[in-house]
This record gives C-alpha cells, sequence and structure tokens, in this order.
C-alpha cells in the first residue's frame, strides 16, 4: 500500500511512503488512516524540532512513535 503525502497549505504533492508492516489483525484501511493520522500530527500539529514537510524525518518520526511501520518510495515516470 503506497500513501501520498501532501502539504496541508496548498496539496502540493510532498512525497510517498509505503507501509512496510503492518500489525496482526490489522487491515490495510486502518493502516493507511493511521497513517494520514500520524502525518496530520507531525506536519499540522508540528510538536516537534523536526522539519514538517520532510518526508525522510517523518518517516524516521513515524517508525519510533506508530505500531504501523512506512518507509520512503520515489516513483519516477517515464514518458
Amino acid at each position: 500500500m503506497i500513501v501520498q503525502l501532501s502539504s496541508s497549505d496548498d496539496q502540493e504533492v510532498l512525497g510517498l511512503v509505503r507501509i512496510a508492516n503492518i500489525g496482526n489483525g490489522v487491515t490495510s484501511d486502518v493502516a493507511t488512516e493511521e497513517i494520514e493520522e500520524s502525518w496530520n500530527i507531525f506536519h499540522v500539529q508540528a510538536e516537534h524540532d523536526l522539519d514538517s514537510s520532510n518526508i525522510d524525518d517523518f518517516v524516521t518520526w513515524n517508525n519510533e512513535k506508530w505500531w504501523t511501520q512506512i518507509e520512503r518510495i520515489y516513483i519516477d515516470l517515464f514518458l
């Protein structure tokens, strides 16, 4: 499952994360909701000393605090 993370100000896409590990009994929908909640806390509330728009900082922060583990991914589109 891939989750797109956007800026709360202008909806600019800041990056993508992939759910790397989901706890037992947790559905992908619940894990996605958890990532969205985590992103809101990290990006909007920003009660930390990190760059609230930096996806790499978010991944580290999320993986230390939440059950669902994520990793940063990059997708190149070739036309």
